[in-house]
């Protein structure tokens, strides 16, 4: 199943915006999906997001198409981030796909390692 909009709070949506407006020069495949989904994004009051949206702060378990293996991760603000805590930025690749998606959503990305569908098993806000 993959959502067509994703559902921000709105202070994740400007969080988010913030970023794109300061590297919209940059050729990153991250940022123009981030742009792309900033439009179509339903804006809600950060207390009328849905409990299994990811948000800044959620603990997501996923699965990566082609690793069998489940993984979780938190989304966190780039000072916090630390990989060998699970701990990714908002603004890594795989941060930004995941952002305002919903549990049981496929979301086809760019990362690092080329093209990939990540599906998400739970959140945890």
């Amino acid at each position: 199943m993959t959502s067509s909009n994703i559902i921000l709070s709105s202070s994740c949506y400007d969080l988010l915006n913030h970023f794109v407006i300061t590297n919209s020069s940059s050729n990153n495949f991250s940022v123009k999906k981030l742009t792309t989904e900033l439009r179509t994004a339903k804006v809600v009051e950060n207390d009328k997001v849905p409990k299994k949206v990811v948000q800044l702060n959620s603990k997501i378990k996923l699965k990566i198409q082609g690793n069998n293996k489940a993984m979780e991760v938190k989304l966190v603000m780039p000072k916090e981030a630390n990989i060998k805590e699970n701990k990714i930025s908002i603004y890594s690749p795989m941060g930004a796909a995941l952002i305002g998606y919903q549990k049981d959503d496929e979301i086809t990305w760019e990362v690092p390692a080329g093209l990939k569908t990540i599906q998400i098993l739970d959140v945890e806000n």
